[in-house]
């Protein structure tokens, strides 16, 4: 009974969601968040969109030339962020970096050439509470090559 509840609420939620929430609050700026997140801007933009639709709160409004958080979105900021860095934390346990089987990828894109680390699972191409594990966070983070 526990299992099957468990895996609808998993079905509903989309964790990549409360993962970009998390940076966009961080940043304020669309542009920010799609920077840190390894996105478009207009796929950051409609991540927003699909935030607000779940949350059923615009989160961020615009405010002058920035992004500034609605009551809902400070309300639940804090909570927010340790969830995220919790579920980092809990993907990371007991993994420590071998840098003698680390394999690297290097991708061209109109951003600029970027090295992807290779997990178990195959090539992380996300930094998300969902991307490859076997690595630590800051090696999942694509290394960006100027040139």
């Amino acid at each position: 009974m526990f299992c099957n509840k468990l895996l609808r609420v998993t079905q509903q939620v989309d964790w990549n969601l409360l993962a970009a929430l998390d940076v966009l609050l961080t940043e304020g700026s669309v542009t920010g968040a799609a920077e840190r997140l390894h996105l478009s801007v207009p796929a950051t933009s409609r991540t927003l969109g699909r935030i607000r639709h779940a949350f059923g709160d615009p989160i961020l409004v615009r405010a002058g030339r920035g992004l500034v958080p609605t009551p809902r979105a400070l309300a639940i900021q804090e909570r927010l962020h340790q969830l995220v860095e919790d579920a980092h934390a809990l993907l990371e346990t007991g993994r420590d970096l071998d840098l003698a089987r680390l394999q690297l990828r290097c991708v061209s894109s109109p951003r600029g050439r970027r090295i992807w680390p290779r997990s178990a699972t195959g090539w992380s191409t996300s930094t998300s509470a969902s991307s490859a594990t076997s690595v630590p966070r800051s090696a999942r983070t694509p290394f960006l090559l100027n040139g």
